[in-house]
């Protein structure tokens, strides 16, 4: 799991389980892990980017919540594979005094 944060946002920039270990919930962990780094850091949002022909993935990812917003070339360079954009608002807890 590869994160970068800026302005209220979190970025998965990475996100990858071996083969033997696909189903068994390694996935849902690293995006609770990622989630729980967003809260801590006062994050509102998560994002993510995977593969748009990858449609098991991008169903994956709506049933934990990210919507896709766009669809475009990889961040940092075009390598002819297009993505599709996905994000997720993350509930906040107001400090009430």
């Amino acid at each position: 799991l590869i994160t970068t944060q800026a302005a209220g946002i979190l970025t998965i920039d990475m996100l990858a389980v071996s083969p033997q270990m696909q189903g068994d919930g390694v996935g849902r962990l690293l995006i609770a892990q990622a989630e729980a780094k967003a809260g801590a850091a006062g994050q509102h949002q998560l994002r993510l980017y995977t593969v748009a022909k990858y449609k098991h993935l991008i169903a994956y990812y709506e049933r934990l919540g990210f919507g896709v917003t766009h669809h475009g070339s990889r961040p940092g360079g075009d390598d002819g594979h297009p993505r599709a954009f996905m994000a997720k608002t993350l509930e906040t807890t107001e400090v009430q005094e």
